[in-house]
């Protein structure tokens, strides 16, 4: 297995991201969805950056078109949460702490 990568880690969805997802276009939630699937299986192939801050949790930023993905990985709890969905120039404003 890659150092990178993410198989075998379960994918959850916070409330707030499936509120995110119910915002967005039918076509960007689809190719969303293959991102998210792609980075518990190929995580070393997408455009991932790990973002700067503290954090209880490493919290990382991926892209998919103009929406970002944030997401967590907990390790010890073998997952990946998905923390907000929104387009680039919303969704580093106001995001507070992701914990």
């Amino acid at each position: 297995m890659n150092k990178n990568s993410l198989a075998g880690y379960t994918l959850i969805l916070s409330k707030q991201a499936e509120k995110d997802l119910i915002k967005i276009e039918r076509d960007q939630v689809i190719l969303i969805t293959k991102r998210l699937e792609n980075l518990v299986n190929e995580s070393y192939l997408l455009d991932i950056k790990k973002m700067s801050g503290e954090y209880d949790y490493p919290t990382y930023r991926l892209r998919s078109g103009d929406y970002r993905i944030i997401y967590q990985v907990r390790k010890h709890e073998v997952i990946v949460l998905v923390i907000k969905i929104a387009h680039r120039k919303d969704v580093y404003r106001n995001r507070g702490r992701y914990d």
